[in-house]
């Protein structure tokens, strides 16, 4: 089972905004770690891909002043390499709420397809059974509720 992230638009919650939602997986990219500057560019981070070659170029840098052998050079990078590939779903989530998205909740699902189906579920009819609670509730009121409790007194 995974967990998905769903961003719309802010401030809409029409059929449009359905169909520019974004569903991210909270996971590891493995892609992010073995190819992290193509994939910063690919999903067009370009903050984040500036701050990458920042970094890479201070390991090179620090590698060649402070005369670090091939693997302490190669370790470095590759600690960079998996600093990518644990935050990259994040660094798309900070671009997303930048572009004026906001989340809109979280689902649990074995695939994306299920997870839209999931997601769109709860925005349509926000009590349907087998959806993770959104982070924000959907009226845009706050909850008259504090803990793990589902209701207000503790009753479910």
């Amino acid at each position: 089972m995974a967990f998905y992230t769903v961003y719309l638009p802010e401030g809409r919650r029409d059929a449009d905004a359905l169909e520019q939602a974004v569903l991210l997986r909270d996971r590891f990219s493995w892609a992010a770690f073995i190819f992290s500057g193509l994939w910063l560019l690919w999903h067009r981070l370009w903050l984040g891909f500036a701050g990458y070659l920042v970094l890479a170029a201070l390991i090179a840098y620090a590698s060649t002043v402070l005369g670090l052998g091939p693997r302490a050079s190669f370790g470095l990078e590759a600690l960079l390499a998996l600093a990518v590939g644990f935050e990259g779903v994040s660094l798309r989530a900070a671009k997303l709420e930048r572009q004026g998205f906001r989340l809109a909740g979280t689902v649990a699902a074995r695939d994306l397809e299920r997870a839209e189906r999931r997601a769109f579920a709860a925005l349509i009819a926000p009590d349907a059974p087998g959806v993770v609670a959104p982070a924000r509730p959907l009226s845009g009121r706050e909850p008259d509720i504090i803990g793990l409790f589902p209701t207000a007194g503790g009753r479910s």
